[in-house]
Order: C-alpha cells, then sequence, then structure tokens
C-alpha cells in the first residue's frame, strides 16, 4: 500500500484541474463558463504528467532512499509537512495576480494607507492627519516604501523622493499584506492545535488558506487583512495562557497561572490588532475569559486572583501597544475624536450602494455564496460549541459573535470588516469536521470490514479528501480571478493600440478611467463625460480622437438610467451618432479581460495631409535652413492668431510648419512678444506640439501643426506689440543658432520672423 498516498493525491489532483476546466465562475467574478485554464487541455494534461512524475520519484523515494535525514524527518513531522505546504499554497493564492495591471488602481480604499506611508517619506511628518484607521499599518508601508526607494534610486530609475510615483510602490504594499495573511495560516494552526488537536488544527489552516473574502483583501493595501493577523497572533497569545485541555488543575490542587510575560506577550498583540483597526478591540473579551477561566478552579482566591498583576500587565501592555503605534491621538487629539466619530456617524446612516436594515443577515448569506462549505460547517460549529460550552468553546465563540452582532448592528456593511473574526470561526468549522468526519469514516471503513491498520492508514486521506472538497470552490475561484488579473488590462492594450497607430503629438480627449498614456507622446485633453462638449467644440480644438471609459458612462447609461436622463439620452445619440468613427474597442469581460470598458473614437477634425490643405490665417512663404552644409529646410507656411487680446489671458497661436526632409536634431520653437524697443515681454519656448512631437520625429512634407500659445501677464500695459518666432539648438545647455532665414516678412531677423502688431487690451472688470 505504499502507492496509497500518491495514488489518492493523483486523484485529487485530476479531479482539481478538470473542475477549474469546466467550472463555472463564482458570483464574485461573473457568470458564465470558464474556457479551459491557460493552455487548453495541453496544460491539463502537463500538469498530469507532473503529478505522474511525483508519484515515480514517490515510490523510488520508498524503494531506493530509505535511511535517509530527509525522508526520516518527513515521516516524523507530517503535520509540519502538511501545514508547510498548506501556508505555501496560501502564499501563493494571495500573489498570484497582485499586480492586477498597476498602475492602474481600482480599489479607492489602497491610497488611504499607501499614500499616506510615501507622504510620511516626502515630508518627514510622522503624523499621516489621518485617524479613520489607526496608524500601524500605514508606518509598516512607510517601512516597505523605504527600502523601495533605496532598490529604486539603487536601479536608476529615482533620483530623489519628489520623482516618486506612487503606484511604483504599490506592489510592495501589496506583497507585505499577502505576506501578513500567509502567516496568518501557520498562527491559526497552532491555536487550534493547542484547543482541539493537530487534526483540527490542519483542517483550520486551509480554511483559512482559502478563505474568498480573504483571499481577494490579501491582494490589497488596506488595513482589515493585517489586522486579521493580528488578530490571529492575539488568539495564539491568548490560548496559550490556558493550559492545554480541559483540566486546569495541577496534581496539588493548585490553579496553573501563565507567567506574566504570557499576559504581556498577550496584551501586545491585542495592542497591535488594536493598532491596526479600531474594532480588534473586542478581542479583549476571549482574554478575559481565559484569564477568568484560569483562576476559576482556586474559589477563595477568584477575585483577588482575576484582580491581580497578571490582569493589569496584559491590559497595560494593550493600552502602551496601541499607544506607541498610533501615537498622535494624544499629539492631534481632536483630529482624532473626530473622524473616529465621523466614522461611526457615517456607519450609522450609510454607504450608497453597501448598506442594509438587516445586515446579520446579510454576511451570513454573502459567506454563504462565497464560501459554503466552510460557513456551513461554521454554524454547525457555533451550535455546537453552545451545546458542550467547554472552556475552548466559549474562548472561541465570544469574539466572533460579539464581533457580528457589533458589525451588523450598522448600516453600512463591508463584507471586508469580519475578516478578524475569520481566525475564531475557521477553528469552529473545523470542530465538526475532523470529529464528525473521523467518527463517520471509522464507522465505514468498520462496515466494510477493512483490515484496521489498512483503515488506520486510509482514513487521514478521506479525511483529506473531505477538506479538498470543501475548500475546491474557493481556491479555483481565487486561480480564476488570479489568472483574470494577470491579463492585460483594456486601458494597457488601449494605450498600446494608440502608441502602434496614431502619431506622437496627436491631441486626445479623454474621460476619467482612461488609459494612462505614454508620457511625452500626446496632447490631451480632459474632463468628467465626452457629452460635456458638443462634436464642433472638438473639431474647432483639434481634438483628433475622444477615448471614453466604461467607468464614466456604463453606471448613466446602463446601470442606473433613471438617475440622470439627459446625460443617459446624450450618451445614447453620442453612439449612434458616431458609429462609423469608432476606431478601436477594447471590452471588458469577467473571464480575461479587466478593467473598464474602452471606446476610441476619431473626431470629424482632420489635420492638413499635405500643404496645400493648409489654409492658415496669415498665410507665409519663410523658410528656416539648417546652418550645416548637408542640412534640411523647414517652412513656416502661416499662423493664426487674433489681432487683439486682453492682458492676463493666453494668446492663441497656432503655426503650420513643414520640413522637404527627415532631420536629425530636435529643435526648439521659441515665440516672443516684444515693444517698439525690443523688449521681450512674454515668451514660449518649447519643441513642437509642447514637446510632443520633436523635429526628429517629422516625416519629409508632413504638415505639423503647432499650437502655441501664449500667456500674457495680467500686468502687461495696453498697447500695440510684435511677436518673434524662430527655431534654435539647445545642445549641453548652451543655445546654438541652427538656422538661416529665407523669405521672412519685412522687419524679420537672420533666423526670426517678425509678425504683428497684437493689440493687447487692458482685462475687463468683473
Amino acid at each position: 500500500m505504499r502507492w496509497a498516498g500518491p495514488v489518492v493525491g493523483l486523484l485529487l489532483l485530476a479531479m482539481y484541474v478538470t473542475f477549474l476546466a469546466r467550472n463555472d465562475i463564482d458570483d464574485m467574478m461573473g457568470r458564465g463558463a470558464l474556457p479551459a485554464i491557460p493552455g487548453g487541455w495541453r496544460s491539463i494534461a502537463a500538469v498530469l504528467g507532473l503529478a505522474v512524475f511525483a508519484v515515480v520519484v514517490a515510490r523510488a523515494w520508498q524503494d531506493g532512499w530509505r535511511g535517509t535525514r530527509l525522508r526520516a524527518w518527513a515521516i516524523s513531522h507530517p503535520a509540519t509537512l502538511a501545514l508547510g505546504g498548506i501556508t505555501l499554497g496560501a502564499l501563493f493564492l494571495r500573489v498570484f495576480g497582485i499586480s492586477d495591471n498597476l498602475p492602474y488602481t481600482s480599489y479607492p480604499d489602497e491610497p488611504a494607507v499607501a499614500d499616506r506611508a510615501l507622504g510620511i517619506l516626502q515630508t518627514g511628518d510622522y503624523n499621516p492627519h489621518y485617524f479613520v484607521y489607526p496608524n500601524l499599518y500605514t508606518y509598516m508601508q512607510a517601512a516597505v516604501y523605504a527600502v523601495r526607494f533605496f532598490y529604486l534610486v539603487s536601479a536608476g530609475q529615482l533620483s530623489n523622493l519628489d520623482s516618486i510615483t506612487p503606484t511604483d510602490f504599490y506592489l510592495w504594499g501589496r506583497l507585505l499584506t499577502a505576506l501578513l495573511g500567509a502567516l496568518t495560516v501557520p498562527l491559526v494552526y497552532l491555536a487550534a492545535r493547542r484547543l482541539y488537536g493537530v487534526t483540527v488544527g490542519l483542517i483550520t489552516s486551509a480554511f483559512m488558506a482559502t478563505n474568498s473574502v480573504h483571499l481577494v483583501h490579501s491582494q490589497l493595501i488596506t488595513t482589515d487583512v493585517p489586522a486579521t493577523f493580528f488578530s490571529a497572533l492575539s488568539l495564539l497569545a491568548i490560548v496559550r495562557l490556558l493550559p492545554p485541555g480541559e483540566d486546569l488543575k495541577a496534581n496539588d490542587g493548585q490553579a496553573r497561572l501563565a507567567p506574566v510575560s504570557g499576559y504581556v506577550a498577550a496584551g501586545v498583540a491585542m495592542g497591535l490588532a488594536v493598532g491596526t483597526k479600531y474594532n480588534s478591540a473586542l478581542v479583549l473579551l476571549p482574554f478575559l475569559v481565559a484569564h477568568a477561566y484560569a483562576v476559576a478552579d482556586v474559589p477563595e482566591e477568584r477575585v483577588r486572583r482575576f484582580l491581580g498583576v497578571r490582569l493589569w500587565a496584559g491590559l497595560g501592555a494593550v493600552a502602551a501597544t496601541f499607544l506607541l503605534t498610533t501615537p498622535f491621538i494624544i499629539f492631534d487629539l481632536p483630529s482624532f475624536l473626530n473622524e473616529v466619530a465621523s466614522v461611526i456617524t457615517h456607519y450609522r446612516f450609510g454607504h450608497l450602494g453597501f448598506e442594509g436594515d438587516d445586515n446579520w443577515r446579510f454576511y451570513t448569506e454573502i459567506f454563504l455564496r462565497t464560501d459554503t462549505w466552510p460557513t456551513l460547517l461554521t454554524l454547525v460549529g457555533i451550535v455546537v460549541a453552545f451545546v458542550r460550552h467547554r472552556r475552548a468553546d466559549v474562548l472561541l465563540l465570544i469574539f466572533p459573535l460579539a464581533f457580528y452582532l457589533s458589525m451588523s448592528s450598522y448600516r453600512v456593511n463591508f463584507t471586508r470588516n469580519l475578516l478578524p473574526m475569520l481566525p475564531f470561526t475557521s477553528i469552529l468549522a473545523a470542530v465538526p469536521l475532523a470529529f464528525a468526519g473521523k467518527a463517520l469514516l471509522a464507522r465505514i471503513l468498520a462496515s466494510r470490514r477493512i483490515n484496521p491498520r489498512l483503515a488506520g492508514r486510509i482514513a487521514p486521506w478521506l479525511l483529506a479528501l473531505l477538506v479538498a472538497l470543501s475548500v475546491l470552490p474557493m481556491t479555483a475561484s481565487a486561480l480564476q480571478r488570479g489568472y483574470r488579473q494577470t491579463q492585460p488590462d483594456t486601458r494597457v492594450r488601449a494605450s498600446q493600440w494608440l502608441d502602434a497607430n496614431v502619431r506622437p503629438g496627436t491631441k486626445l480627449w479623454l474621460e476619467p478611467q482612461t488609459p494612462v498614456l505614454t508620457p511625452g507622446r500626446y496632447l490631451t485633453g480632459h474632463s468628467e463625460h465626452v457629452t460635456d462638449n458638443p462634436p464642433d467644440w472638438y473639431v474647432a480644438n483639434r481634438y483628433e480622437y475622444v477615448v471614453l471609459s466604461e467607468g464614466a458612462y456604463k453606471d448613466v447609461v446602463y446601470d442606473h438610467p433613471e438617475a440622470n436622463p439627459p446625460l443617459r439620452d446624450a450618451y445614447l445619440r453620442f453612439f449612434a451618432d458616431n458609429e462609423s468613427r469608432l476606431a478601436a474597442s477594447f471590452e471588458s469581460n469577467k473571464i480575461d479581460h479587466p478593467g473598464p470598458s474602452i471606446r476610441i473614437y476619431r473626431t470629424a477634425y482632420t489635420p492638413p495631409r499635405s500643404t496645400a490643405d493648409v489654409h492658415a490665417q496669415y498665410p507665409l512663404g519663410a523658410s528656416f535652413r539648417e546652418v550645416s552644409a548637408n542640412g534640411g529646410t523647414i517652412r513656416l507656411l502661416g499662423l493664426d492668431y487674433p489681432q487683439a487680446v486682453e492682458a492676463g489671458s493666453a494668446l492663441p497661436l497656432t503655426l503650420y510648419w513643414a520640413s522637404d526632409r527627415t532631420l536629425s536634431e530636435s529643435y526648439t520653437i521659441f515665440v516672443h512678444l516684444f515693444d517698439q524697443a525690443g523688449t521681450t515681454l512674454a515668451q514660449r519656448d518649447t519643441a513642437p506640439r509642447n514637446g510632443t512631437f520633436p523635429t526628429s520625429q517629422w516625416v519629409a512634407n508632413e504638415v505639423v501643426v503647432d499650437e502655441a500659445d501664449l500667456s500674457l501677464s495680467d500686468g502687461l500695459p495696453p498697447g500695440s506689440y510684435m511677436l518673434r518666432v524662430g527655431l534654435y539648438l539647445q545642445k549641453d545647455g548652451h543655445v546654438q543658432r541652427a538656422f538661416t532665414l529665407a523669405g521672412g516678412p519685412p522687419g524679420s531677423g537672420p533666423d526670426y520672423i517678425v509678425l504683428g502688431p497684437v493689440m493687447v487690451q487692458a482685462p475687463e472688470q468683473k
């Protein structure tokens, strides 16, 4: 029967990958049949092949590697091996897909921690000025970001704190959350093992490792998963205050109390939990219960022992740790009180889309939908605990019941708020499965008249199979979600399409939640909705494309059309009128295309394709010839600008350029406004199209429309002024003359043209 373990493992693996290939995505991911996992059935065949290889290696290990130190250790520590595998699996599930197409962030609560942690680095102000959450996790994130900063500096990607881009740090911050989420698994195992034994401990760790809500939030920079970690740490420290088993008396009849150091350790753990999330303070309840049980066996000294130094040492450690992790509640007390009061008020009156009047039922329904079997087992475990009411049962019950009732009493219903309960409820779920599973398997094996020795070997594998089937849906859901998050975001794909199909310097208008564009490549404008402006406005302002995001229109057009009928109708008209102008569409789905749906439309504006298409307000025939012997020629075909403008505004100026060849250098265009004495009073020196379309990228005979608006000081005296336009080369920090002018207007210089006059008027009084 040496093949029993590997064969069962192979069968479980085959069932698992088959489930992955055909299972429907759960409600958190939307509905619809999941296609074959990446690579299709070939991947499944490859995985099964690896499993067969593992079976062969296992057999060779048994036959040929007897007596090795590693095998001897493995045989004597099966629970440790199992726990290690579960913990590694937990870490993998939390890391898989954790980048989720950064730099795009779709979860609004992450900046509340991440950006304030970066603010500490940038300002040196250790007061986050934010007390909606306690400050421990903000400081932990800041420590990680400091390491990340030095890594980026050493890699040559950053030179100082001022050049920080927040999303460059988000992945490291998320990895810290994922690590804490995975480390919660061995903590709950140790606590469960001390209370109920190894079997319950392993089942508990499996439930903790695969909880759907915990997996989702283990990939975010929020306080819920860290609070769960410290809740589990507190539970482990609390159960260690009691001797194992139900009998707490020593042989001499005296109660055995844990040392003061144990109480201090428990207090520190609880202080860290409260320093991560305020409502974790309810973890004091099992601490008080454990302490009461510890002193309960000496009736005549019960009160004195309960109020002894151990209790106060533990409570003092809680308070001291909390104050050390959130110190500015003392130094910035009004802000602390006001913000905590605002949180309580907010939870009492509701949060649009996350509110209800029967949240006690809402939370149960959510967990039944996402984690069906563990939740059902938790409910059974609660009933069992009430019926047996042993000390371990009561110790486990009091925190989740108080926590659940507390959170259900509020109108707001964020599911993540219940995560600190999981270390307790995972144990409660494991107890009935372990005990009932053992009893049922013993009965089945006995009825089959199987050899007791053989039955003893089979029973653990069958129990493991029951646990695997219980956690299989959550694990599959996590892998499906992780796979989706590793696929290119719709905004990434849209940005790649723009780079491949749209020339540099193109003017784009974008809605919110549209692509982060390649820096310095495009001219852009922004607004909340494409319908904020009429179609002619985009043409008049020379926008070639408008980029729409589902994040801007989906709610008003599809989800809640009754909320704003005029805006909905405006969008529907836009979609109908511009159907033929749709240049590209990147649709989102619940399987492999994350992100909002993106639509890219061409406008009715057509930039001039040749010099014959240029119809400038002031046509010119000026040519700028490169000084070098083999240089090219840049022609200024004409300009658009008004004859009068108000001081304190921008002088709209459009230049039409073309070159006779591809140029080797990137030149700077200067525009100066000067008075009759030749004094420059306003100037603009940039590369063409605000630096997005350098001359080195121009194509021969291509028309370049350069919008070079000139800002005028509000103190500029009214009067008549002239314009001066030219090009120069800036190299090694020095300005070099690069062109000679031919065919310019009268009064032009050797390398610049002079235009005008422009009348500057006094600003209108408002």
